[in-house]
């Protein structure tokens, strides 16, 4: 429990916290001062955590229509950035708040949904799992934060030309992951066809999901030991020995912090290791039941379900994918009834654990009674009726998201 928020929101924030430390060094340069990042941060949060209000309260929020609002924008002001850094530009002073504001309000709205995720599945918060989960999240919240503020004093110090190159390029690679994440989303959502090289270029990406990560936390890496290499050769000159002395002192600071950053770069590192482990620790998931489709529908007997537990099936398409759906009967009544995938964690699936219903890759119990609702990482839902003791949905309804099972 500690770990999978040590995991999930040192992802949430990691891309977010070094491109604001490496953008408000750029901005400061031109403008002189910060208030602006400052202001840009708080209405970001402000800005995610009303969204999370409106959509654990209200419903009204689709998660993927926020993002698209949000991402859309970001990856015009980060291609905007990353080029007037490359050259030099004071024009990049306009578009580094606007960046700054929209990577917040996306990546906050996860950390402003987890808390409401940790009392899933439990009679009471007054348990060792629901403080480990706390413990979890502040500790990885604080950890992120601080990464924040030591890229940003380890870059006020760098050298420019590697900070000149290292910041654009880590800019455009952050850029690049926000597109696929829209192609993700209007792939998903039926916006744009369904081309079959996009989409291995959109799963293949979300596959490697951790590859982007790495280069992330390579580039930054380069600015540390550039500022290393940079103080170790530095002569120092000065009017009178005093001078000397604050300039080897400045200079010894400014090697603190860049080691600093490594040892923060590490622990994120070791928290998201940590968390491949943990995602892929053998998990034994039974088998999905098989089922055929009579005239084009499919008819499951509700006795099946009235033991309360997860029931998994697979129905395999005339082109030979296997889909997979899952179905819950719900303790207030009505069924729960989704694929076994979901919009955030792909095809990964479900399992049941101690009566909840856990995603296998992100770890994070789901609220039965969400199940059949968009949004977040609940499975995408099945439309389905009732008919006497069956439970019936069409096989062209599967049919439609087979590309989800790739």
């Amino acid at each position: 429990m500690l770990l999978q928020y040590l995991i999930n929101v040192t992802n949430t924030l990691f891309f977010a916290m070094i491109m604001i430390g490496l953008l408000q060094v750029i901005y400061k340069r031109f403008s002189g001062d910060n208030r602006a990042i400052f202001i840009s941060v708080l209405c970001g949060f402000l800005t995610a955590f009303v969204i999370a209000a409106l959509t654990v309260n209200t419903r009204l929020i689709e998660r993927e229509y926020y993002n698209l609002i949000i991402l859309t924008p970001l990856v015009f002001t980060l291609f905007c950035s990353a080029f007037f850094v490359g050259f030099g530009s004071r024009l990049v002073r306009y578009f580094v708040p606007i960046t700054v504001f929209l990577m917040i309000a996306y990546a906050a709205l996860d950390i402003a949904l987890f808390p409401t995720e940790f009392a899933v599945g439990m009679n009471t918060i007054y348990n060792t799992d629901f403080a480990l989960k706390w413990c979890g999240y502040i500790v990885a919240f604080a950890v992120m934060i601080t990464l924040w503020f030591a890229v940003y004093k380890l870059a006020l110090g760098a050298p420019k030309r590697i900070l000149r190159f290292v910041t654009p390029v880590i800019t455009v690679i952050i850029a690049l992951n926000a597109l696929l994440l829209i192609l993700y989303i209007l792939l998903a959502r039926h916006f744009i066809a369904h081309i079959h090289w996009l989409m291995n270029i959109v799963f293949f990406a979300s596959d490697h999901a951790d590859v982007i990560f790495y280069i992330i936390c390579a580039l930054t890496v380069i600015i540390a030991v550039a500022q290393l290499i940079d103080e170790n050769y530095k002569i120092f000159n000065g009017e009178n020995p005093a001078i000397i002395r604050k300039l080897k002192a400045d200079s010894r600071k400014r090697k603190r912090f860049a080691i600093f950053t490594l040892v923060l770069l590490i622990t994120s590192i070791l928290f998201t290791q940590v968390g491949a482990w943990v995602n892929e620790r053998g998990v034994q998931l039974a088998p999905p039941i098989a089922v055929i489709a009579n005239d084009g529908v499919i008819a499951l007997e509700l006795e099946e379900f009235s033991d309360g537990h997860l029931k998994r099936f697979v129905y395999t398409t005339d082109d030979g994918v296997d889909v997979r759906f899952i179905v819950i009967k719900k303790v207030r009544g009505g069924y729960g009834v989704g694929f076994d995938a979901c919009e955030v964690c792909g095809e990964s699936g479900y399992y049941e654990q101690d009566g909840k219903v856990v995603c296998v890759r992100c770890d994070v119990a789901i609220n039965t009674a969400t199940i059949g609702y968009r949004g977040g990482c609940n499975p995408i839902p099945i439309d389905y009726e009732i008919t006497h003791s069956q439970m019936r949905m069409l096989t062209q309804t599967l049919e439609r998201e087979k590309h989800r099972f790739h």
